[in-house]
C-alpha cells in the first residue's frame, strides 16, 4: 500500500517531487568533501613609523657605550628588549642587553641647582631637577644611567624645603607647604625604587618611610619599617632607619627608648647629612624632656655649630639660647671621675656663652648687610 502511495504521489506532484529531491541531494547527501574554514593570517609586517611621524616624536639626547664604543643616540621609544632611536629618517633598533652605560643629555645643571639651594630656594632647586629629567623618566629602568644620583639631590632637596616649612621658630614656617614638600620628596624616592637595576634602593626605600613619618601617619610608617627590617650597621640606610623608629617612640612618649634609637642613628650612621643633625636633634630633645639639661644643653651647641645656616642648627640654636636664658645649667653640674681623671673638666657655660655671643655678632652684620642691599635695590629701581 505504502509503495503504491508513494507511486501515486510521484505522479501527481512530479514537481514538489523534484524541489525536494534535488535540496537533498545537495544538502544531506552530496558525496564532496566540505572545505575546512581556514583562517587568514595576518601576515602584515608592523611598519615603522613615517619620517614626518618620526620627527614629530618626542626625542631624548643620550649618550651610550656598546661594543666597547661610545655614540650619541637619539632615543624615541623603548620595549622589553630594545631600545628605538631616530637614524636620519628612518627608526633603528639597539639591544638593551648590549647596553654598558646610557647618560642622559637634558640640559642639567648642577651649578644651578647649587646656587639655588645656597639661597635656600629649596623647592625651585629640586624643581629644576624634575623638570630637565622628566623626559628621561620613561627610560630609568635602563641599566647604568644617570637619573639615579640627580633624584636622590631632589629628594633631599624637597625634605629641605619641608623641614623649613616645618619649623615652628622659622617665619616661613607652613605645615600644609611641609606636607606637600614630604608628599614630593616621598614620589621621588619611589620612582627610585622601582629602578631594578641598582643597588642603591634600599636609601630611597627607607626615605620613602620616613616622608610617611613626617606626614603623622606613624601607624603606616611604623609598619612598613618593621617589614623593611632592621639594616646592618655602616649601611646607608642604618641611620635614617633608627632615626624614624626614634620618631615614633618619642611620638609614642617613649622617650628613654627614643634616645636609644636617636644614639645609634648617630654613632653608627655613615654621616648621611640628612640624617645626622636629626639624630643630633632629637637627641638634645629627648635629653630635655627627661630633664637632663646639661646634655641638652652639649647637644643643641654641637647641632648648631656643626649645622650653623641649616634649619636643624636654627631650630638647635633658639633651643641653646632659652637654656641659657633661663639659667637651666646655671647650677654645677656633678662631674664624672672620668672627666677629672683624664683633666677634662671644662666649663660648658662659658664656652657656650662666647659661642652664642659670636653668633650674635655675626646675625647682626649679616641682617646689616641684607638691609643695605634691600635699600640699594629699592633706590635703583626709583
Amino acid at each position: 500500500m505504502k509503495k503504491v502511495f508513494s507511486l501515486i504521489f510521484i505522479l501527481v506532484c512530479p514537481a514538489v517531487y523534484s524541489a525536494t529531491a534535488n535540496k537533498l541531494s545537495s544538502s544531506h547527501i552530496s558525496t564532496k568533501p566540505k572545505k575546512a574554514a581556514v583562517k587568514k593570517e595576518n601576515t602584515t609586517k608592523k611598519k615603522s613609523p613615517s619620517a614626518v611621524a618620526l620627527y614629530k616624536m618626542p626625542k631624548v639626547q643620550a649618550l651610550i657605550k656598546t661594543g666597547g664604543l661610545n655614540r650619541r643616540i637619539q632615543i624615541v621609544g623603548i620595549t622589553s628588549t630594545d631600545i628605538q632611536y631616530a637614524a636620519g629618517l628612518k627608526m633603528k633598533t639597539i639591544p638593551i642587553k648590549s647596553l654598558e652605560f646610557i647618560n642622559f643629555e637634558v640640559g642639567y645643571s648642577p651649578y644651578t641647582v647649587r646656587v639655588l639651594e645656597a639661597q635656600k630656594k629649596y623647592i625651585e632647586a629640586a624643581s629644576e631637577i624634575i623638570k630637565k629629567f622628566t623626559p628621561a623618566f620613561k627610560y630609568i629602568s635602563l641599566p647604568d644611567n644617570n637619573i639615579i644620583d640627580p633624584l636622590y639631590d631632589a629628594g633631599f632637596l624637597f625634605l629641605n624645603a619641608a623641614l623649613n616649612f616645618d619649623n615652628k621658630l622659622s617665619p616661613s614656617y607652613d605645615r600644609k607647604k611641609a606636607v606637600q614638600a614630604y608628599t614630593n620628596a616621598y614620589k621621588v624616592f619611589r620612582k627610585i625604587v622601582s629602578v631594578k637595576w641598582s643597588s642603591d634602593t634600599q636609601l630611597a626605600d627607607i626615605y620613602s618611610i620616613y616622608c610617611i613619618l613626617r606626614m603623622d601617619k606613624y601607624d603606616i610608617a611604623e609598619k612598613k619599617l618593621e617589614e623593611f627590617g632592621e639594616p646592618e650597621p655602616g649601611t646607608q640606610g642604618y641611620g635614617i632607619y633608627w632615626l624614624a623608629d626614634a620618631i615614633i617612640k618619642f611620638q609614642r612618649g617613649k622617650k628613654e627608648e627614643a634616645l636609644d634609637s636617636a644614639v645609634k642613628s648617630i654613632v653608627f650612621d655613615c654621616r648621611n647629612t640628612y640624617s645626622f643633625p636629626h639624630a643630633l636633634l632629637l637627641s638634645a630633645f629627648c635629653y630635655e624632656d627627661l630633664l637632663d639639661n646639661y646634655r641638652a644643653r652639649d647637644t643643641y651647641y654641637e647641632t648648631a655649630r656643626l649645622f650653623e645656616g641649616t634649619p636643624e642648627g636654627e631650630i638647635a640654636y633658639k633651643s641653646l639660647t632659652f637654656i641659657r636664658e633661663k639659667k637651666l645649667t646655671d647650677e654645677k653640674e656633678e662631674i664624672g671621675l672620668e672627666k677629672v681623671f683624664f683633666d677634662s673638666a671644662e666649663d660648658v657655660n662659658k664656652k657656650v656663652d662666647d659661642y652664642i655671643a659670636e653668633a650674635e655678632r655675626r646675625r647682626k652684620l649679616l641682617e646689616k648687610r641684607e638691609k643695605a642691599e634691600a635699600d640699594k635695590k629699592k633706590s635703583s629701581k626709583k
